[in-house]
């Protein structure tokens, strides 16, 4: 809808009660984003490259029936606020500085989502993640890829540490190693 907002403001689609998708990407000085949760109707919600850092200020309680988040390329460092999105289907919160353990309770939009993209953040703990996915089969992981309720996880360039049981020894180097991945990463690949 909008790839320059005049005078970055937001204020402008406020007015617009019934709008069901709102496009706000590349805005750099991009101004008064927690007025957004006064469009309660809203569906589908972008702010890619927008230079966000905070978005706790924004009220997504109002905002529960969001199913497209797309929040790519900011400054986001905690994504704790989204907790309460309970429609979210797919959720990109990739390009951003979220670091260290992944801290996002799945318990709102465990029956919905189905893409979560984590790409280029500075994660080393996905625990979180292993642990929903334990609920979301009650701990049968056969077939797992291949049931309707397949969440897709993108972890591309993360500092992940994988610790195997046994250490590695690479002898006149080999040209493949069998290696026994932790469940997470089974379920992933």
């Amino acid at each position: 809808i909008a790839t320059r907002l005049v005078n970055s403001d937001v204020e402008r689609y406020v007015t617009l009660p019934d709008l069901k998708k709102l496009d706000i990407s590349y805005n750099a000085d991009l101004e008064g984003i927690e007025r957004i949760s006064e469009l309660t109707t809203l569906r589908e919600f972008y702010a890619k490259a927008d230079y966000l850092g905070n978005i706790q200020d924004v009220d997504w309680e109002a905002l529960r029936y969001v199913r497209k988040l797309g929040l790519a390329y900011n400054y986001i460092t905690d994504i704790s606020c989204l907790n309460v999105l309970d429609h979210l289907v797919d959720l990109d919160v990739s390009h951003n500085l979220l670091a260290g353990k992944f801290d996002f309770s799945f318990e709102k939009s465990q029956e919905t989502l189905e893409n979560l993209d984590l790409s280029y953040n500075q994660l080393d703990d996905i625990v979180v993640i292993q642990e929903f996915l334990d609920i979301r089969t009650n701990g049968n992981y056969a077939n797992y890829l291949a049931k309707d309720y397949t969440l897709n996880i993108n972890l591309n360039n993360q500092n992940l540490n994988i610790e195997v049981e046994e250490p590695i020894n690479l002898k006149e180097f080999p040209s493949t190693v069998n290696i026994e991945m932790p469940k997470i990463f089974t379920q992933l690949l």
